[in-house]
């Protein structure tokens, strides 16, 4: 996690440290996400599913070209909050990139529409108490671990859970509108959709596992700008 955060910090201070002159939006952000899981892995036995979730996070973010009569604008964003799976809570951090491309006949001084990719890179981590008197717990030891039920059966007092998760994902912004008020700031909204690939480890008790999962995600976002040398104008070439 503290390599996560020094990457993430460090790709934040250089793209601030080449924008003084330039055209560039910042402020804060929140988003909500929903999403839906294949996962696998090994803890005892081999154990599969599927499970949803539901998050929500926020942070920082930086744009190139939030009002400016350009064609394209770079958009990144670094946060963290919580995501809810099933019966556990995951922190989590994120840096995402997001490539924007804006039509010139959808840009103008007051709205600029944009879409285009984004990147995603996440670590999540969750610390948990189960007991083997949860009916989930025991669903889900008697069903992925059939040939380790001496598993099960160790879990007679309650056992702490560790779980760390490293997530890549690739996704569209399918409709991001900015809404601009005077020539400082902005209202910014986005929607899209991606899909991600994780790989992780847990940790209960004596035993140690991989896991893994790959699933589509829906996300939508809001946030707050300031704006610096980015305004509309008409006698700006389309880039």
């Amino acid at each position: 996690m503290k390599t996560f955060i020094f990457l993430s910090g460090a790709a934040l201070f250089i793209l601030l440290s080449f924008q003084p002159a330039m055209a560039v939006g910042f402020g804060v952000y929140g988003d909500v996400q929903r999403g839906f899981t294949n996962y696998g892995g090994i803890l005892g036995g081999d154990v599969e599913g599927w499970t949803s979730d539901i998050g929500s996070s926020g942070g920082i973010i930086l744009d190139t070209a939030v009002a400016a009569n350009n064609s394209f604008n770079y958009r990144l964003k670094l946060g963290g909050g919580l995501i809810s799976e099933d019966h556990q809570k995951f922190t989590h951090f994120n840096l995402i990139h997001t490539f924007g491309i804006s039509p010139s006949n959808l840009r103008g001084e007051l709205v600029r529409y944009w879409f285009g990719p984004r990147i995603g890179i996440h670590y999540l981590h969750a610390s948990y108490t189960i007991s083997p008197l949860d009916d989930y717990t025991l669903f889900i030891f008697y069903n992925y671990f059939p040939a380790n039920n001496a598993l099960l059966f160790g879990l007679f007092m309650p056992t702490k859970v560790k779980v760390d998760l490293f997530k890549g994902d690739i996704g569209l912004v399918l409709a991001g509108f900015n809404f601009n008020f005077g020539d400082v700031f902005t209202i910014s909204l986005e929607f899209g959709v991606d899909y991600g690939f994780t790989i992780g480890a847990l940790k209960s008790g004596s035993y140690h596992g991989d896991v893994y999962g790959e699933g589509l995600e829906g996300f939508a976002n809001i946030a707050f700008m300031f704006r610096i040398n980015d305004t509309y104008t008409t006698s700006t070439m389309s880039q």
